[in-house]
């Protein structure tokens, strides 16, 4: 039995369902679908990707998340990446993390991770975004509205 509750929003789009195997056990599933994100490419903004990372780390701690796109492989890992290094250089190590040591690290598991240069820009504008969020000594002002991401093949 599924039941199904659809939440709109402009960049994104959230789906929550609740599943039942014979009225015994139920558990909640949510998909998020970033509609802003075209494949081989990077939204032109952060904004939408830093959303989704709030609403992860506030709602989903302690469930399992899978993240999707078309091949697995370049917005997956980009989104992945700053996952990774997030969780590196804020709770893990307290140290700088290398953009590239990230990549290489997906690349050992997951072949051809992080397909264009503009994902790999766009990987690090979001953690600018992020850490600008909450480092008051940063400069003013978006990073995404200052860097300008052009639409690299």
């Amino acid at each position: 039995m599924w039941k199904e509750r659809l939440n709109m929003q402009k960049e994104f789009k959230i789906m929550n369902f609740s599943m039942f195997l014979f009225r015994i056990s139920r558990f909640k599933l949510s998909h998020i679908h970033c509609t802003s994100w075209p494949d081989h490419s990077a939204p032109e903004s952060a904004e939408c990707v830093i959303a989704i990372h709030k609403m992860l780390l506030k709602n989903h701690i302690g469930r399992p998340i899978v993240v999707h796109c078309s091949a697995g492989i370049g917005r997956t890992c980009t989104f992945v990446g700053q996952s990774i290094q997030l969780m590196l250089e804020r709770v893990l190590l307290r140290r700088n993390a290398s953009p590239i040591s990230i990549v290489r690290l997906m690349r050992r598991c997951r072949m051809g991770a992080i397909q264009a240069s503009v994902q790999f820009v766009f990987m690090q504008l979001v953690l600018l975004e992020l850490f600008c969020q909450v480092d008051p000594f940063c400069f003013t002002g978006s990073a995404s509205r200052r860097v300008r991401l052009s639409r690299m093949a």
